[in-house]
């Protein structure tokens, strides 16, 4: 079995619509004659092999996030996630990247540049999403949580 390569990433029209309809998930689909231009695309209907409906929607190319393939205990995976840790006596933020020197996700400790562990070295119990780098900037300083 693949490996599931699944997006999420902010639409273009963001401002013109509800909070819970700022992000779309889906496949990444590109644009060759446009390379700065980004789709999501997904499938609402297929009926005995044929798409019966699909969508795709413009997005802002720098907030694609892919699909790590692990979750919080609340079901949330992304790139550029922001989460919440317990670290001994006090809880920790990270930011979740794609690390390409060692080629795994990690989680980039806030206020730490030295601080960078494999994603997999946390127990989903002991992850909460809190926001999101576009969304929450705010959350990218300091580090060590309220």
């Amino acid at each position: 079995m693949s490996r599931e390569h699944l997006y999420k990433a902010k639409r273009v029209n963001w401002r013109e619509l509800p909070k819970e309809e700022w992000w779309v998930e889906g496949n990444l689909i590109t644009n060759e004659r446009d390379e700065a231009k980004a789709y999501i695309g997904y499938l609402f209907d297929v009926r005995n092999g044929v798409v019966e409906d699909f969508d795709i929607v413009e997005v802002i190319p720098e907030t694609v996030c892919e699909h790590t393939g692990l979750t919080d205990k609340s079901g949330k995976r992304f790139e550029g996630y922001i989460f919440q840790a317990s670290d001994g006596d006090y809880v920790q933020r990270y930011v979740i990247t794609w690390n390409k020197d060692s080629l795994e996700w990690s989680a980039d400790c806030i206020g730490n540049p030295d601080g960078t562990l494999p994603l997999s070295e946390f127990r989903v119990s002991e992850i909460e999403v809190i926001g999101n780098v576009f969304d929450n900037p705010e959350l990218l300083e300091g580090g060590e949580a309220e």
